[in-house]
């Protein structure tokens, strides 16, 4: 898996002090940001693991593997299992809900 290319959060430390070193001596009302000194993450991006694209929304894994560290007593159990935002069952890739097929 990897990011898109405007994903630049390892860079936080380096555009976290940029930023500080612009309030100090300076006052509040004075001070403005650019936008160059934003972080982006991959939160809500889409990206393509082997040649399908997916939408990867992190929290979810850390929810889970908040939970399953007081659940599971052994965590590689959880890992045997698809991470979804949504039942795949009821949701295609895309995030639509699937057709419904219903006999008649």
């Amino acid at each position: 898996m990897a990011a898109e290319k405007d994903v630049n959060v390892d860079r936080c430390q380096e555009i976290g002090s940029s930023i500080i070193s612009v309030l100090f001596g300076n006052y509040a009302t004075t001070i403005s940001f650019k936008k160059t000194n934003i972080t982006f993450t991959m939160q809500n991006k889409a990206m393509k693991i082997n040649d399908e694209t997916v939408l990867v929304d992190p929290l979810i894994f850390q929810r889970t593997t908040t939970v399953a560290r007081y659940t599971f007593p052994e965590m590689s159990h959880l890992f045997k299992f698809e991470l979804s935002s949504h039942p795949s069952s009821l949701f295609d890739n895309s995030g639509m809900p699937r057709e419904t097929h219903k006999s008649t």
